[in-house]
């Protein structure tokens, strides 16, 4: 084997766990000295299995010290001797360029054994299992005859690799504290696996739970989830399709119609999705999954700083403790910096929107061809700006927020995105339909002020248009574009540019740095060079998928109006991005690691919150631009604007129709919840029968118990009373209980 070659897997015994002697953990040392040392130097070859026969589990990307071979050699021995004594296996080899080294790591099957037993029980006592953590023999079986899914094994070797020590696990966590020199840590792709699922998903219109749960098996939970989501949105979109093409047809734009089928069809579809979410955590087995490894430090944060250790008021065992109000107070500290950036992201969009109304529409000048370029370019080039800035405060203040799991940390993190971008996504519509098509028209009146301005403080004779006319069509351009051609542009980015741009860079590195020289053992080259490969790749971000998702739903529901044929563009979308980002998860990122997930977090609220905006602007956009109020109802002043009825009269509408809106998504939410599904009731069978077979096993000793401790073959004396009772005397009894009872009087007349 090539040079850098620890030890076999094979060739040595199980790994030892934290509770071996100190002898073991000497000899862990001195072979993590050796397995580090044989990295920097030739060894001679090995016999043996290779690298990509021996399936490593995860690759650990590792700077080195850059100063000394010693230091370097501290760093890996660090490693290996971490991993070693938690019972994983690790061999080096060069890393993806110079002063990288990577570590392959492979879990062993007697600590997998304990990590799935402790899982097990860990489950079970927080209700997420419904199985008995007890048999053993099943979850040693699933180890050793290979019943966990590639995906499970890789989040238990995950969790064991980061899980803090005082929790059982490595404590290995990238760029934070003791291990900042480790880079990254990622799992590797089966490229035979991933080709069958593009393969099969590039012939299919639909797919159905097959395919999902083998999303599920490579992927885990998270992704699996994010995919069934959008399975879901696709399906779904199918009844507004046909409903938008009539509209487009029949009714037109504006249709009050369309708009309360909308409104309610945006209800049920949350709805809906919190149900099949639901019954796919129930199926899944991970439904309360949160609570469970929250309270195990499954996925805690390694920046996470505990104010003090407390008692848990239901376990008993003492774990980290922040307070919750302190962190409250954080959140409430971003709020003015939030309402900072958005004033300034508003204005700066306001500034573009009014320097395209000039030059599109005024202005007559010279390069006017050029200029009208002039705002798409600032808004290209500068809103990334005022995200870039924005998203470094937002980190920062999330992180001093002091989240105690990576899950709390990510929630915090993706509202405050969330408000971000739906500035970026909804202002310019808002412009449009609240400044420019209400209030446009008084333009024409100060336009001769317009132009003695210009003329006045240039030095140029610019030329400026004679009369100003309002477009009318501009909103339904607009939902044109970020419907259709926003879409298409973004699906180039994220499938086709990152091709691209990989190959690219790659053919420049090799021109101006040369072709690397890898000191790889023959047999190995072609495995270590598509590690390196994949350890370049970006981290796979489902929740950037999601914002994607869930901005169209936002354009479908508040501007579905405007244009009936939004929700038919945007299910030709769903269909190729499904198909897209499994592209782009299979070829073009690192194989997501596996996370358990019960639910599509944050974005459920964020759905909701667009639903209800979509009954403020559907009917306010109605009332004004469409035919609710007609012509003749107008009232004085508003002769040439395109509104067709006074402000008090759009008032009432959005008032009627917002709580028209709280009251049919009340309903449609308890009528939905009054109906259990299949999955439930099943889960609840399972429940049932569990807890029956524990009864019927203890009953005999519960019984014989009873029968000392409660005194039961003991005569009491008033039993003795009760029992002597005859069915005569009882039958006497009832007869004397059924008379009528009789008066003072007439019993003395007897």
């Amino acid at each position: 084997m090539s040079s850098g070659v620890a030890a076999e897997p094979e060739a040595r015994p199980e790994a030892p766990h934290p509770t071996g002697t100190k002898n073991e953990t000497m000899d862990d040392e001195k072979s993590a000295a050796y397995n580090a040392a044989n990295y920097l130097k030739e060894s001679p070859q090995v016999s043996g299995p290779h690298l990509s026969e021996m399936q490593p589990d995860y690759a650990i990307s590792i700077k080195l010290d850059g100063g000394s071979s010693e230091g370097d050699l501290a760093r890996l021995k660090a490693v290996s001797g971490a991993l070693q004594r938690q019972g994983l296996y690790v061999q080096f080899r060069q890393g993806k360029a110079s002063g990288y080294a990577l570590a392959l790591v492979k879990c062993s099957s007697k600590r997998l054994r304990t990590q799935v037993q402790r899982g097990a029980v860990n489950d079970w006592l927080h209700g997420v299992r419904v199985r008995n953590p007890g048999d053993e023999e099943e979850e040693n079986d699933n180890v050793e005859n290979n019943g966990l899914t590639p995906a499970e094994r890789l989040r238990l070797v995950y969790e064991i690799i980061t899980m803090p020590k005082d929790e059982g696990g490595v404590g290995l966590t990238p760029s934070v504290g003791e291990w900042e020199f480790v880079e990254s840590i990622f799992p590797l792709h089966n490229h035979e696996l991933n080709s069958q699922l593009i393969k099969r998903w590039s012939t299919r219109w639909l797919l159905d739970e097959s395919e999902i749960s083998a999303i599920r098996k490579q992927f885990g939970d998270k992704v699996a989830m994010y995919f069934a989501f959008l399975q879901f949105y696709f399906r779904w979109s199918l009844v507004p399709t046909l409903i938008g093409l009539g509209t487009y047809f029949v009714l037109g734009a504006y249709s009050p119609l369309f708009a309360v089928f909308n409104a309610l069809w945006g209800i049920a579809f949350i709805e809906g999705w919190r149900r099949r979410q639901d019954q796919l955590a129930i199926r899944w087995g991970v439904k309360g999954c949160s609570t469970s490894d929250a309270a195990a430090g499954v996925r805690r944060r390694a920046a996470f700083r505990p104010e003090k250790q407390i008692i848990d008021p239901v376990s008993g065992a003492q774990r980290p403790y922040y307070p919750s109000f302190k962190r409250e107070i954080k959140k409430l500290a971003f709020i003015p910096f939030a309402l900072l950036v958005g004033l300034a992201l508003v204005g700066f969009q306001s500034l573009c929107f009014v320097i395209e109304i000039f030059i599109g529409q005024i202005y007559n000048g010279p390069f006017k061809s050029v200029l009208i370029f002039l705002p798409t370019i600032l808004l290209v080039g500068l809103t990334p700006t005022f995200g870039a800035a924005y998203g470094i405060a937002s980190s920062y203040v999330t992180g001093w927020e002091n989240h105690e799991s990576e899950d709390a940390y990510e929630q915090s993190s993706t509202a405050k995105q969330f408000a971000f971008h739906f500035l970026v996504s909804f202002m310019a519509l808002f412009l449009t339909a609240y400044v420019y098509l209400p209030f446009g028209h008084h333009l024409v009146q100060h336009l001769g002020f317009v132009r003695n301005l210009i003329q006045t403080h240039t030095p140029f004779n610019i030329s400026t248009a004679e009369s100003f006319e309002l477009d009318s069509w501009r909103l339904h351009q607009q939902v044109f574009y970020f419907v259709v051609t926003a879409n298409v542009i973004n699906f180039a980015m994220e499938t086709v540019v990152p091709y691209v741009q990989r190959k690219v860079f790659s053919k420049a590195k090799q021109w101006t740095q040369g072709e690397m020289q890898f000191n790889d053992d023959p047999d190995e080259a072609a495995f270590l060079n598509e590690v390196r490969t994949q350890a370049d790749c970006p981290v796979y971000d489902v929740h950037e998928d999601y914002r994607q998702l869930v901005v169209q739903f936002g354009y479908t529901i508040l501007f579905g109006i405007v244009w009936p044929l939004a929700p038919m563009a945007q299910i030709f979308n769903n269909w190729v991005q499904l198909r897209g980002d499994a592209v782009k998860i299979c070829l073009d990122m690192q194989r997501p690691i596996p996370q358990r997930c019960e639910s599509i977090g944050p974005w459920t609220n964020n759905l909701y919150f667009l639903s209800w905006i979509g009954s403020i602007v559907s009917s306010s956009v109605i009332a004004m631009f469409g035919n609710v109020f007609t012509p003749e109802e107008q009232d004085d002043g508003y002769e040439n604007s395109l509104v067709r009825c006074a402000p008090w009269k759009i008032l009432v509408t959005v008032i009627v129709a917002e709580h028209l809106y709280m009251v049919a998504r009340g309903a449609i939410h308890s009528a939905l919840s009054s109906v259990e599904s299949k999955d439930h009731v099943e889960h609840k069978q399972q429940e049932y029968k569990v807890r029956q077979k524990y009864l019927n096993e203890k009953r005999q000793i519960v019984d014989s118990e009873s029968h000392h401790q409660l005194g039961v073959g003991t005569i009491d004396p008033i039993e003795n009373q009760w029992s002597s009772l005859s069915q005569s005397d009882l039958e006497k009894q009832a007869q004397s209980a059924i008379q009528e009872p009789k008066t003072i009087k007439e019993k003395k007349s007897e």
